[in-house]
């Protein structure tokens, strides 16, 4: 019975992987388009780090058209039927935007094969690599699911770009995402750059004055 259940769930997975790979194909007869797709997956809320991003382009004089997504989806196959509209979306933005950028784990970016001429830039949610993340954990899978997943899905994958905080973090994120380091750049993570805004700094130096003062 557990095999029989194994292989039923495999089976599951595969259909859902080929019909993700046809609809994206069919997708790609729409013209790409000039737009720079924000995705965040963290939550529905404002991404600390695409948010200030997708500010500082709205300020500049730019031909790209600036689309933003906020939303929490599947990180596996089975899942996807919770989220299918936001999986849709992100599935046509994939396939007719010249820019996607994320900030996480982005299931629909692994499961197709990326059309040309559309370019990937991860900007991982986090400030460093205090911790191990993405290939770095060398995860060994434990049961034959597991296995067929891992095989099934090739994660963190098809990233063009990605984006870290120093030149001391390279390393670390080209490892994590099996990319040459020379595609990882070290721009800084946007989400810090508050800690540079004067009205920022003034009003929290007054706010720790006015905690103190009660001390």
């Amino acid at each position: 019975m557990g095999k029989l259940l194994t292989i039923s769930k495999i089976c599951v997975k595969q259909i859902i992987r080929g019909c993700v790979g046809l609809l994206y194909k069919v997708l790609t007869l729409f013209p790409l388009k000039q737009k720079a797709v924000f995705i965040s997956t963290r939550s529905t809320g404002a991404s600390e780090n695409l948010t200030p991003l997708i500010e500082e382009l709205q300020r500049r004089t730019i031909t790209l058209r600036i689309v933003e997504y906020n939303g929490k989806i599947a990180t596996n196959l089975t899942q996807l039927i919770k989220t299918p509209i936001f999986f849709m979306k992100m599935l046509y933005q994939l396939a007719t935007a010249r820019y996607i950028v994320i900030d996480d784990y982005c299931l629909p970016v692994y499961l197709v094969e990326k059309r040309q001429g559309v370019e990937v830039i991860q900007v991982w949610h986090a400030a460093g690599a205090l911790k191990k993340f993405g290939h770095s954990l060398k995860q060994i899978p434990t049961t034959t699911l597991q296995q067929y997943e891992q095989a099934l899905i090739s994660t963190h994958s098809n990233y063009d770009k990605a984006i870290v905080s120093s030149p001391a973090a390279i390393p670390a994120f080209a490892e994590a995402f099996q990319m040459p380091p020379e595609n990882v750049l070290a721009l800084g993570t946007p989400k810090t750059d508050v800690l540079l805004n004067p009205e920022f700094k003034a009003t929290s130096i007054a706010k720790c004055d006015r905690f103190f003062q009660k001390k």
